[in-house]
């Protein structure tokens, strides 16, 4: 079987013979006789030939190719169908069932010789709903960028500054040197927990899907302690946290007047770089929030406009989306609003791998009759480049 490109160099040579009985009766100044006019039709049927036996060729190609993905695809779908069967049956106690279904988990006793007090590492397919359900629900963690890790433990470089040289220059000078200054951040595991019940009546009722409202509980629950930590910090009697954009070193703080006005606004604004504005979003507490929403422009308009996606209100101030925390009221000294572009300035570490301990056996679910499931992630966080941000901070009254 002759491949592809053989084909073609005969199609070209074929073509080429048909152009020289051509030129030879151009340059005689005559017509065609009747053993060319034969040739070139031999000719053209020949590379009709190889044209109908290139295109099936390509299409039998994109067919195997289409073919292979499709099992590619169906094997990833079974194997994801395969390890929710088998956490919906850990989380049951059907241990015999969750056993036989895969041997891609690791299950086992945490405590030693107490029964029923086991963990195990969660399968790929429901990490990765965990990974998008915190990104609909902790929005700045699903814009920061994201780095995954194996090991929990990374050096990204972080950004201190950087020169504004850059641009054309004549001939015969010197470029300029860029003077940028480039510090190492390192990115540590830290425990994110995150805890909920289930009860022997949601366990026994074989219509309801423990997995989804595992994956949907935990992920709200681990989110808000994200979103916190990301924004404002760690609250009293945490030992470690991610480090904020609060009192970042390095990240620029606009004082704003204790009733926020549109000049305060405009200035947070424009003290980014342009280049970050592309991408940047508002984050700001509900009392600010309250203020701005009545502040209108020179033309009399409001300036936050609101729309709706998908059934939920989507608030934008100059462009920029507007999202509402509660926990930047917490935030310290009144700053109280964030102007920035995260995937720029913040970085996330997410460990691959999440490890969930089903407690039955303590006397406190024996006493409830319940089973407490209790999630462990180890994620980390930090401002990798401050020009990415302004902090706004309101004046007291």
């Amino acid at each position: 079987m002759k491949n592809l490109k053989s084909l073609r160099d005969k199609r070209i040579a074929l073509i080429k013979e048909g152009n020289e009985i051509f030129e030879g009766a151009d340059v005689e100044t005559r017509s065609l006789e009747d053993e060319e006019v034969a040739k070139l039709t031999e000719l053209r049927s020949q590379i009709e030939d190889i044209d109908s036996t290139i295109a099936a060729e390509k299409e039998f190609r994109a067919s195997a190719v289409n073919a292979e993905e499709d099992v590619e695809t169906r094997g990833e779908q079974e194997m994801s169908e395969i390890e929710t069967r088998a956490l919906d049956s850990w989380l049951r106690g059907n241990v015999e069932e969750y056993r036989d279904l895969t041997t891609s988990m690791t299950a086992g006793n945490q405590v030693e010789n107490t029964a029923g007090n086991g963990g195990i590492t969660i399968p790929t397919s429901v990490f990765n709903q965990i990974i998008e359900k915190l990104g609909q629900q902790a929005p700045v963690f699903a814009l920061s960028q994201q780095y995954p890790s194996l090991t929990g433990r990374l050096k990204i470089a972080r950004e201190t500054s950087a020169s504004d040289d850059e641009g054309f220059i004549g001939e015969g000078v010197a470029a300029p040197v860029i003077s940028s200054t480039l510090r190492s951040v390192i990115l540590d595991q830290k425990r994110v927990a995150a805890a909920f019940q289930l009860t022997k009546e949601l366990i026994n009722d074989a219509g309801f899907n423990v997995v989804d409202y595992a994956v949907d509980r935990v992920a709200r629950a681990v989110a808000r302690t994200i979103t916190r930590n990301i924004l404002v910090g760690s609250k009293a009697g945490e030992d470690e946290s991610f480090r904020p954009v609060i009192g970042a070193e390095g990240v620029q703080v606009n004082n704003l007047d204790a009733v926020v006005t549109v000049e305060n606004l405009i200035d947070m604004y424009s003290a980014l770089h342009q280049a970050y504005q592309n991408g940047a979003v508002w984050v700001m507490a509900k009392s600010v929030f309250n203020q701005i929403a009545k502040l209108k422009d020179g033309d009399g308009r409001y300036l936050i406009f609101q729309n709706i996606v998908d059934g939920v209100p989507e608030y934008k101030l100059f462009g920029a989306t507007v999202y509402i925390d509660d926990v930047m009221e917490d935030a310290a000294d009144g700053q109280k609003v964030i102007f920035g572009n995260f995937n720029v300035g913040y970085a996330t570490l997410v460990k691959q791998g999440m490890d969930l301990t089903h407690v039955t056996a303590d006397t406190q679910q024996a006493m409830s009759g319940g089973h407490l499931v209790v999630l462990d992630a180890m994620l980390d966080g930090a401002v990798k480049n401050p020009d990415g941000f302004i902090v706004g901070k309101v004046a007291s009254n």
